[in-house]
């Protein structure tokens, strides 16, 4: 998904120059979650300290604002981690009908972003949330492959031993492996 997003911010600066640049993502874990990636020197992924709901405006149209203007919409400044931006575009990110964030670009300097700019971002925005989408997807096929990977290993640990001392262990390491904790406990009826 770094590599997408490494892209993103290449095509874009190709086409539409801006100083910043960001992708707000809704959260698939969280039914309000949003996690703004900012893109450039060093790709960093936070989860955003509002709501999704809080920048809804970024994900309906395609919006541009620059200072000067009536005010900024809501947490337009959180969506950029090296300062506010003077000029925002923002482009919502659709992958199939349905919108899964925005792309976001700023200005340092209060230059506004046309409409023209949007129409050309536009595209670009939808290769980028197809791009997300199936790179979302190859990320949960290969985290089934390796839960399925780690139930042969539990099935061959099962019919090569027969003494459940030298089982346990392995049940509980593969099951810590595969849902990413420290600890398990294994109850038995005896």
């Amino acid at each position: 998904i770094e590599d997408i997003f490494a892209v993103a911010a290449q095509e874009a600066r190709r086409i539409v120059p801006f100083d910043q640049l960001s992708i707000a993502l809704e959260m698939a874990d969280t039914l309000d979650g949003l996690e703004v990636v900012a893109v450039g020197r060093g790709t960093t992924r936070e989860r955003a300290p509002f709501p999704a709901t809080a920048v809804a405006w970024a994900f309906r149209l395609p919006t541009a604002w620059c200072e000067g203007q009536e005010d900024a919409p809501a947490h337009a400044d959180a969506l950029f981690r090296a300062g506010p931006a003077r000029a925002l575009a923002t482009v919502p990110l659709r992958s199939h009908d349905r919108v899964i964030g925005s792309l976001n670009l700023g200005r340092a300097q209060a230059q506004p972003f046309t409409t023209l700019d949007l129409a050309i971002l536009e595209p670009v925005a939808r290769h980028i949330a197809i791009a997300l989408d199936n790179a979302r997807l190859l990320e949960a096929v290969r985290r089934r492959n390796r839960e399925f990977e780690s139930l042969l290993e539990i099935g061959r640990g099962v019919l090569e031993r027969q003494d459940l001392e030298a089982l346990l262990p392995l049940v509980t390491r593969t099951v810590n492996e595969v849902m990413g904790t420290r600890y398990c406990l294994l109850m038995l009826r005896a």
